[in-house]
């Protein structure tokens, strides 16, 4: 059973086990900072990759056969991939391609993401993802019908 990354991304920083390690904007592209967090928070399931990498071919087949939607970067082809690739580096200690997130949490390479998915792992982590997601639109119509709501 593969084990997840301890690294979970929240805005402005990195934390592991409850220790912050602050990302510096500094030794990056402003605008490669900002895509990757755009990426992260727009889709449940990123992929960073290399379009001629067989590993990274490999996962996102085996995605697209599990039925997983999922985000595939190929970051030789995209503006600014290499210092996305470099940003999640820093802070995921991975400097190999690919690289898996759900959400925010980072699930690992190739292996490690096929681990993870036959163990179960994955699917807890998209479940929740839902379950928040889900718990925040509904909270969004109550305060709509509230808003609506206006008493004779």
């Amino acid at each position: 059973m593969a084990a997840l990354c301890p690294w979970r991304l929240r805005v402005g920083h990195w934390i592991r086990t409850g220790q912050r390690v602050a990302a510096s904007r500094r030794y990056f592209a402003p605008n490669a900072t900002e895509k990757l967090h755009e990426l992260l928070y727009a889709n449940d399931v990123v992929v960073l990759s290399k379009s001629t990498d067989p590993f990274s071919e490999r996962i996102k087949s085996f995605l697209e056969e599990a039925g997983v939607e999922f985000k595939a970067i190929d970051v030789d082809v995209e503006e600014f991939g290499e210092e996305i690739v470099e940003q999640a580096a820093r802070f995921t200690r991975q400097e190999s391609l690919p690289n898996v997130f759900v959400g925010d949490n980072y699930i690992g390479g190739c292996m490690d993401t096929i681990s993870a998915y036959e163990a179960g792992e994955m699917q807890q982590l998209l479940s929740k993802i839902r379950e928040d997601e889900n718990r925040e639109a509904r909270a969004d119509e109550e305060q709509q019908k509230k808003k609506d709501f206006q008493p004779a």
